[in-house]
Order: structure tokens, then sequence, then C-alpha cells
């Protein structure tokens, strides 16, 4: 007993992503969805910031204190 395995022409082709009907949604999303990175890259970036200047600010106390006390 052999089993045929048919694969039809339309099943076969792979088709790219489909077509929406309304581009300028495409683009709104793809807009929203920049500028959501964009707040949060600059969220990131403060925050890195804070911690910088925080553990500079601690370096230096650490500093001032080896000096005064040594």
């Amino acid at each position: 007993m052999t089993i045929q395995i048919i694969i039809r022409q339309a099943d076969a082709v792979e088709t790219g992503p489909p077509q929406t009907e309304n581009p300028q949604l495409d683009e709104g999303l793809w807009r929203a969805w920049i500028e959501k990175n964009e707040k949060r890259d600059k969220v990131k970036l403060a925050r890195r910031v804070k911690v910088l200047a925080i553990l500079l600010v601690l370096v230096a106390v650490g500093a001032l204190v080896q000096r005064v006390a040594g």
C-alpha cells in the first residue's frame, strides 16, 4: 500500500505578507512604535545618567574621606 501526497499549486506557492487595505494605518502604527521606543530610550538614558552621577558622588566622597582620615 502506497500513500500519495498531492500538493496543489496554490498551496505550494508562498505569498508575501498580506497587504492591508489601509497603508496609512500601517504608517501610523509604525510611527507610534518608533515614538514609543524613543521615549523608552530617553528614560533609560536618564536613568543611566542618574546612576552614574550617584556613583561619581559616592566615589568622590570616599576619596575625600580617605584624604581626611589618612
